[in-house]
C-alpha cells in the first residue's frame, strides 16, 4: 500500500512536466480509461469473478469519478497542498464512519493516535509551506466530498474482494467505468495537448504507472488490509509529492514541512506496529 501511496505521489509532478497546455481534466478522464484497460487486461482471465457485482461495480465507478473530478477542480480553486491536505487528512475520517454504520468493531486505540499523528503532519506540512494556498470555500467543500469519495470506493473495492471478486479485475472495471462515465466533460476541455511527444509520455506514465501499477500494489493490499488501515496510509502521498516538488520543480520545502512530514511518518508507522490482519482470501 506505501508502494502504491508512493505512485500517486508522483502524479503532481507528472502534470508539472507535460505540455504547457495540458488539461488536467482530460488528463484525468484518459488516465481512467486507460489505466482501467490496463487493469483489466492483466486480470482479463478473472473477469467472470465480477459476475452478479454490477450494482456494486456501478457505485465505486461513481465514487471513482467523483473523486476524480472533485480533487482535480479543487486542486484549481485552492491549490495542490490544501486540497491535497483536505481529501487525504479527511478520507480516513469518512472510512471510520463507512466502518461504524457497517456495524465493524472499532479501530485500536494506537490507530487512533496515529491518526492524531498523521492529521496533525498534514496540517503542519501544508501551514509550514511557502507555496501559495487560496482558501476558496467551494474548492475546499470540492476537496471534502472528494475524501468521502476516495473512502467510498475503497469500500466498494473492499466488499467486491470479500465477496471473492479479484482484486485487479474489480479495480479495473471500475476505473474503466468510471472513465466512461467522465467522457461526455471532453465536449468542455481541450485535448491538444495530446499532439506532442511530451504529452503522449506524460499519459503513458500517468495511466500505466501511476494507476495501472499502483492499483495493482493497492488491489492486494485490500486482500489483507482493512479499508481503513489502506485509507491511512494513503497519507504518504503528499509526502512523495512534497519531496519531488523540491528537488523537480524547484519548490521550497522549509523546516516546519520537513516537522509535519515527520508526524506522518511517525503515524504511518504506528499504523503499521498496531494494524491486525484480516482473513480475506483470494479467489
Amino acid at each position: 500500500m506505501l508502494l502504491a501511496s508512493a505512485l500517486f505521489g508522483t502524479t503532481g509532478t507528472a502534470l508539472a512536466k507535460g505540455p504547457a497546455n495540458i488539461d488536467a481534466i482530460s488528463a484525468g478522464i484518459f488516465r481512467l480509461i486507460i489505466g482501467g484497460c490496463g487493469l483489466t487486461l492483466i486480470s482479463w482471465r478473472h473477469v467472470p469473478t465480477l459476475q452478479d457485482q454490477s450494482r456494486r461495480l456501478l457505485f465505486g465507478a461513481t465514487a471513482v469519478a467523483t473523486y476524480q473530478l472533485l480533487f482535480f477542480y479543487s486542486v484549481s480553486l485552492t491549490g495542490v497542498a490544501l486540497a491535497t491536505l483536505i481529501t487525504i487528512g479527511a478520507s480516513p475520517l469518512f472510512s471510520r464512519l463507512l466502518s461504524h454504520l457497517k456495524r465493524q468493531p472499532p479501530p485500536s486505540p494506537m490507530w487512533c493516535l496515529a491518526a492524531a499523528f498523521t492529521l496533525s503532519g498534514l496540517v503542519v506540512l501544508v501551514v509550514g509551506s511557502e507555496n501559495s494556498v487560496s482558501y476558496d470555500l467551494g474548492g475546499m467543500m470540492c476537496a471534502l466530498v472528494a475524501g468521502c469519495a476516495y473512502a467510498m470506493y475503497t469500500e466498494s473495492a473492499s466488499a467486491l474482494i470479500n465477496r471473492k471478486a479479484h482484486p485487479t479485475a474489480s479495480l479495473g472495471a471500475m476505473f474503466f467505468i468510471a472513465g466512461l462515465l467522465t467522457t461526455p466533460l471532453f465536449i468542455w476541455h481541450r485535448v491538444a495537448w495530446l499532439n506532442t511527444s511530451r504529452g503522449i509520455l506524460v499519459i503513458f506514465y500517468l495511466s500505466i504507472v501511476t494507476l495501472t501499477c499502483a492499483y495493482m500494489a493497492f488491489g492486494n493490499a485490500l486482500v489483507t488490509l482493512k479499508p481503513m488501515t489502506v485509507v491511512m496510509l494513503t497519507t504518504l502521498e503528499p509526502i512523495v509529492a512534497s519531496v519531488l516538488a523540491v528537488f523537480m520543480l524547484n519548490e521550497k520545502f522549509p523546516l516546519t514541512s520537513w516537522v509535519g512530514a515527520s508526524l506522518v511518518f511517525t503515524g504511518l508507522l504506528m499504523v503499521g506496529l498496531s494494524t491486525p490482519r484480516q482473513t480475506t482470501v483470494r479467489s
